[in-house]
Order: C-alpha cells, then sequence, then structure tokens
C-alpha cells in the first residue's frame, strides 16, 4: 500500500512538473504570437486547455491531501509507537519495583527469623545456665548435708569421756 502510494506520488509529481511545463511553454509562445492570432484559439482547445488545467488542480489537491495524510499517518505510527515504548517502560519500572519490595521483604523476614533464632539460643543459653547453677546448689547442698551428717555420725558415734554421748 505504502509502495503504490509512493509510486502514484511520483506520476502525480512528473505529471504536475509537464503541466507546469507545457504552461510556461504556453504562456512564452504566447508571448511570441501576435494579439491577434491568439483571439483565434478553438472552443475545442479552449475547453481542453480547461480540462488539462482542472485536471492538473485535481491532481495537486490529491497529492497535498496525500501527503497530508501520509503526514497525518506517519504522527499517528509515531505516536502510537511512543504510547506502546512508555507503557513497555511502565511494566518494566512497576516489575522492577516489585521485585525490590518483594527482596526487601524476604530480607526482613529473614532478619526476623535470625532474630528470633538468636532470642531462642539466649533464652536456651539462661535456661541451661540457671538449671547449671541449680545443680551446682543441689550438689553444694549435698555435699554441705553430707558433712554435716558425718560430723553427726562422727560426734554420737566417738564416746565422750563421762560414757555419754553428745546427747547428754
Amino acid at each position: 500500500m505504502e509502495s503504490a502510494g509512493i509510486v502514484l506520488l511520483d506520476d502525480l509529481q512528473t505529471v504536475f512538473h509537464e503541466a507546469r511545463g507545457l504552461t510556461e511553454l504556453h504562456g512564452a509562445v504566447g508571448d511570441l504570437v501576435p494579439d491577434h492570432l491568439e483571439g483565434k484559439q478553438t472552443p475545442g482547445e479552449r475547453r481542453e486547455e480547461e480540462q488539462l488545467e482542472e485536471r492538473l488542480e485535481k491532481e495537486l489537491e490529491e497529492e497535498q491531501l496525500e501527503e497530508r495524510l501520509e503526514k497525518e499517518l506517519q504522527e499517528e505510527l509515531e505516536e502510537r509507537l511512543e504510547k506502546e515504548q512508555l507503557e513497555e517502560l511502565q511494566e518494566e519500572l512497576e516489575e522492577e519495583q516489585l521485585e525490590e519490595r518483594l527482596e526487601k521483604e524476604l530480607q526482613e523476614e529473614q532478619l526476623e527469623e535470625r532474630l528470633e533464632k538468636e532470642l531462642e539460643e539466649e533464652q536456651l543459653e539462661e535456661r541451661l545456665e540457671k538449671e547449671l547453677q541449680e545443680e551446682q546448689l543441689e550438689e553444694r547442698l549435698e555435699k554441705e548435708l553430707q558433712e554435716e551428717q558425718l560430723e553427726i555420725d562422727g560426734v554420737i558415734s566417738v564416746p565422750s569421756a563421762g560414757g555419754r554421748g553428745a546427747d547428754s
């Protein structure tokens, strides 16, 4: 369609230039012809000349219309292309922003999980430390209890000088 339009445009330009050349030639010849002979143009010749002029004007109008339509079409195509490119860029930007937001959320979740794990480990350490302290306290109390028991056993089993036990 475009190439046919270009060929038609070239043909119209050629006809237009030829017609312009004929008009200029006619004007030049008219200047050479004496005025009294110029009036002897036949009605058929005059009608042919008028038809030629009308046809040339019509072709020129069609050419101008075609050029204007081509220009409008080109502008419309450029606008569509710009709009499509803008939409594509907007979609890419939205995708990038979504990816960044998801990545940030993932990092936040990972940080939260790590902090929770560290907190659990700290709580476990504190509990183990407390249990260890309790065990050590129990062992110390048991040892003290055993020592007291040994002292009590030692006092009871050792007879006093008077033959009585420590209880008397």
